[in-house]
């Protein structure tokens, strides 16, 4: 019997489904009915458009999307006509609200107006205009809906305005009003200012046309007067810098707000004084310049008393310069400020031991920086409440005055807990190798016993055991694997070899991040479903009652009720590669599912696998939603497949059986930027439990031909593999569709046959690469690495940026725009065509390849056999 769903935070409210997007509470399900139920609350009067508006409606993949509506003319009021009329929304458009978790309109919306005659074509002269508006690289203008003309009858389409109200261009960026024209020419114009000196006055004048087109948020130079700045503070003897309020703030354009120029007020600022600067040089004015490039610089004052000018920064460039001499040395306080600092309180202490205050003084000059521990003698009195930790050496105490920080003056945390090691002996309390000022306050000494004591930070040390804490996040090696250790008399798996691969894989556990692998009761799994199946394993879906009733996948291995070496390497590699995950950025944002642990199937007695689910399913499934799968898109997903196996390769390793159905995506709704995507049986380097050569196990149309000859795997073999995904994502396509994958299959691709593509289907720079993947040569396969500079070359190509070229770019406009044409004959395929797609994609599992002799130069493949 299934257990009812348990609310939660991630859950909605309304269905008990995990929301689609967490973060801002929605679920998609849910939204999808509500406007179901919305239906009958309006018409057009048409039933074609009132179809169309609910096919969109129902298109919805995410919070951000606009819903699209049927809007009564007389909700607009028009205010100018030029390309296309633009008006006010009276109601304005639909957004969804994370807080009351609904749908609220945001009233005073400005639109364009679209007019469409009224044709018998009309939905498809709609359809052409909103697809003409999702554009290559951007899709964020949003589309609100149709509306019809109450006198000509014309129908409208209704989009958030694209055109300035002053000049009737288009925006340089709709989504912000922002014309930049208009703007440079508004700045220009900006004249409410006089610094009294025609240099600096021309100078400023003619920075004002060079505002970047496209930083909206970048603050504009200017000149500001003295009178300005309030609760002006000198920083360090020398007054080169002072922060200061700027009363009226700094002038920025409000994109995400009001879409117009305002200022910030009482905005904390820098001060650089220009003592000797009285007189506005060229030299001057060029400094400013190389400011304007490389910091975020607000404009030039006048002392009116000095007479010299200022430099009016961000308030963060104040960090430049020490707080103590004042001098710019890049940081808050600079070294030899604090070696002086230190060196003149030498003579305020001592511990009355030679060897101990020399020590001591050696490690405060060793200090770097000012975010240093400062390393002391600490009299014993400044402890109080002290208590025994443990049998040994170790208690903990609370510090009165507490360490020493450097500000903007040497001040003291009070009241700091501390661990206090006892030491019998004063080399031990020298040794530089047992401690580092990091971890370490200082030294003190018992007076009673006379026992000299290292003052630790209790942060960095095990509130059991006293030991120094495995890394950052509190957590002790030691003390958990004894945690470990002690739970092995509560589990019992039955089988001997599980037990003991179980208890040295906990064992083995280095970090906070590493999986614990468990033995799993399988009377701890509910609502198990079937969702795939192998030649070798059969995967299900099933809810784990211990943790928190959450989805996990149980990857059932056939025959494996002994247990053999390959089952348990499975598992091993996988938690290899899910450590290395941990140490290392080189993945990308591909993952490696993470394992729970091992359970066995009480009918068959085969041991499972018990894995984190990906929702999405595998690739193959996502023919589906091939439609959703731009150029832009595909340039996403693409690098983060090729990351997972570059990560994989420099861990001097290979897939082996590298194919679409082994790359999962962890969410079923179409969101590639959100998307996290898996790379799965990372374990199965032949059959389970046999490791005969005369046996390959995999996808036939994604094995390379030099495997197919049975010689040796190597990382070129994934390469090859990774070109047929590369197809796949291009086409929508398996490669060989329609082939039966048998040993005439195998002849071709040893002799040179490949999947058939041109362009204009994918850009022929992609294609290129491609084909260098299925070369026939191994050697002349590219790595990982060369693959990704080509893939971030063909991003920067697509967004004109970085090392991009316009050529590239050329290339993919052109594909992007043959997929859109296909769109609508993709559309309008029989459900029994769609039907055969899916089947024909599910047959892309990896089965076994027999050969029945040991010819390896045998080319003909007829000795083999491919298992069902």
């Amino acid at each position: 019997m299934s257990l009812p769903a348990i609310p939660t935070l991630s859950t909605c409210e309304k269905c008990l489904n995990k929301y689609t997007n967490v973060a801002h509470n929605w679920c998609k399900p849910c939204q999808i009915n509500n406007l179901k139920e919305n239906f009958t609350k309006w018409t057009s009067k048409n039933k074609e458009i009132d179809d169309f508006i609910k096919q969109q409606q129902l298109q919805i993949k995410t919070n951000n999307d606009a819903i699209f509506e049927w809007i009564p003319y007389n909700k607009f009021n028009i205010i100018k006509t030029m390309n296309y009329p633009i008006a006010i929304w009276n109601d304005g458009p639909l957004k969804f609200n994370k807080d009351t978790k609904k749908y609220e309109r945001i009233s005073k919306e400005k639109v364009s107006l679209i007019y469409k005659s009224n044709s018998e074509n009309i939905i498809n002269e709609f359809s052409n205009e909103i697809k003409k508006y999702q554009t290559l690289i951007y899709n964020d203008l949003k589309i609100y809906g149709i509306s019809q003309n109450l006198d000509t009858k014309d129908y409208i389409l209704v989009i958030k305005s694209e055109y300035c109200e002053k000049c009737g261009k288009k925006y340089t960026d709709a989504r912000y009003n922002w014309c930049y024209p208009c703007q440079r020419d508004f700045l220009k114009n900006f004249t409410n200012w006089n610094s009294g000196n025609k240099i600096i006055d021309d100078f400023i004048q003619s920075m004002r046309p060079y505002i970047s087109t496209n930083d909206y948020n970048a603050p504009i130079f200017e000149w500001i007067p003295y009178d300005q700045f309030n609760n002006i503070q000198q920083i360090g003897e020398k007054g080169i810098a002072n922060l200061a309020i700027w009363k009226n703030g700094p002038l920025h354009y409000d994109y995400l707000g009001r879409k117009e120029w305002i200022r910030e007020l009482d905005k904390k600022v820098c001060l650089i004084n220009y003592y000797e600067i009285i007189v506005a040089t060229n030299e001057f004015l060029y400094e400013i310049i190389q400011y304007l490039y490389n910091e975020q610089i607000y404009g030039v004052t006048q002392n009116p008393h000095t007479k010299n000018y200022i430099l009016v920064f961000q308030n963060k460039y104040c960090e430049n310069y020490c707080k103590m001499c004042g001098e710019k040395k890049h940081t808050i306080l600079c070294n030899p400020c604090i070696m002086n600092n230190l060196k003149e309180n030498f003579t305020k202490w001592t511990s009355e031991n030679e060897i101990i205050d020399d020590f001591i003084k050696k490690r405060q000059l060793q200090i770097k920086n000012y975010h240093d521990t400062v390393f002391e003698w600490i009299p014993y009195d400044q402890f109080y409440n002290i208590q025994i930790m443990r049998k040994d050496n170790f208690v903990t105490a609370i510090w009165k005055n507490g360490p020493l920080k450097f500000n903007m003056n040497s001040k003291r945390k009070s009241d700091k807990k501390v661990i206090l090691k006892y030491s019998y002996n004063l080399q031990s309390i020298t040794d530089e190798e047992l401690y580092s000022t990091e971890n370490c306050h200082g030294i003190s000494q018992d007076p009673d016993t006379k026992y000299y004591i290292l003052v630790l930070q209790s942060k960095y040390y095990c509130k059991k055991c006293g030991k120094k804490y495995t890394n950052t996040n509190k957590w002790c090696n030691p003390c958990q694997l004894n945690i470990l250790m002690k739970n092995f008399t509560n589990w019992n798996s039955g089988n001997d070899n599980i037990n003991d691969f179980i208890k040295e894989m906990q064992l083995k556990i280095g970090d906070c991040n590493d999986v614990v692998l468990e033995w799993i009761s399988y009377d701890q799994f509910n609502n198990v479903e079937q969702v795939g199946i192998g030649g070798f394993s059969t995967v299900y879906s099933a809810i784990w009652k211990n943790k928190e009733y959450k989805q996990v996948a149980l990857k059932c291995v056939h025959g494996s009720q002994n247990v053999k070496a390959d089952f348990l390497n499975e598992v091993k590699i996988h938690l290899r590669l899910l450590q290395l995950l941990q140490q290392s950025l080189r993945f990308g944002n591909v993952r490696f599912l993470n394992v729970h642990g091992i359970t066995q199937e009480p009918n068959t007695k085969d041991f499972v696998i018990v894995l984190e689910y990906a929702k999405g399913g595998s690739f193959n499934n996502w023919i589906a939603k091939y439609k959703g799968f731009s150029w832009r898109n595909k340039l996403i997903i693409l690098p983060s497949i090729i990351n997972g196996l570059d990560g994989i390769h420099k861990n001097h390793m290979v897939h082996h059986d590298f194919h679409t159905g082994n790359i999962l995506l962890d969410e079923r709704e179409f969101s590639v930027e959100s998307q996290k995507i898996f790379i799965s049986d990372m374990g199965l380097c032949g059959e389970i439990g046999n490791t005969d050569e005369t046996k390959l196990y995999g996808v036939v149309p994604y094995m390379a031909p030099e495997i197919l000859r049975r010689k040796p795997y190597t990382q070129a073999a994934d390469i090859y593999s990774l070109g047929m995904i590369m197809y796949f994502l291009a086409t929508g396509r398996q490669p060989f569709a329609g082939r039966d994958h048998d040993h005439y299959l195998m002849l071709d691709i040893c002799e040179g046959i490949r999947p058939k593509i041109n362009a204009p289907e994918a850009p022929q720079c992609y294609i290129d690469l491609m084909k260098r993947c299925w070369d026939p040569n191994p050697d002349n396969r590219p790595n990982t690495t060369e693959l990704k500079g080509m893939i971030n070359l063909f991003w920067d190509s697509i967004n004109l940026c970085g090392e991009g070229r316009y050529d590239i770019r050329d290339q993919f406009t052109e594909a992007e725009a043959y997929r859109k044409s296909l769109l609508h004959i993709k559309s309008n395929e029989s459900n029994k065509s769609f039907n055969s797609q899916i089947t024909q994609a599910n047959n892309y599992t990896s089965r076994l390849i027999i050969y029945n002799t040991n010819n390896h130069s045998s080319d003909d493949f007829s000795d083999c056999a491919i298992a069902d």
